[in-house]
């Protein structure tokens, strides 16, 4: 379960992103690692492994990947700066606000 959470939190810190943007081998890399740790995952939760026996560690790897998990995309949703400058040409070409220029959330 380790694995997931290292897969949802590291790849979310901002070098190793911008990373994965510039390089197309990374960017392969980044998501073959998302899908590898969402299978160990699952199946630890939906598994062989997960026996009746293990539904409460089943349900409690569930809970706390879900409050990592929202924690994280509440950081980076109230974050007072951007996180990852690649996505701001992008958008600007969309004809969205830049998030640089936007308010940070009171």
């Amino acid at each position: 379960m380790a694995t997931a959470r290292f897969a949802d939190v590291g790849v979310a810190r901002p070098d190793l992103f911008e990373a994965a943007f510039a390089n197309p081998f990374v960017h392969t890399l980044q998501h073959a690692s998302f899908l590898l740790t969402a299978l160990l995952f699952w199946r630890g939760i939906v598994g062989e492994a997960a026996t009746r026996r293990a539904s409460g560690q089943a349900m409690l790897s569930l809970f706390t990947t879900m409050v990592h998990t929202g924690a994280l995309g509440a950081l980076i949703t109230l974050a007072s700066g951007v996180w990852y400058p690649s996505y701001i040409e992008p958008m600007s070409a969309l004809g969205a606000a830049s998030p640089a220029l936007e308010e940070p959330p009171r």
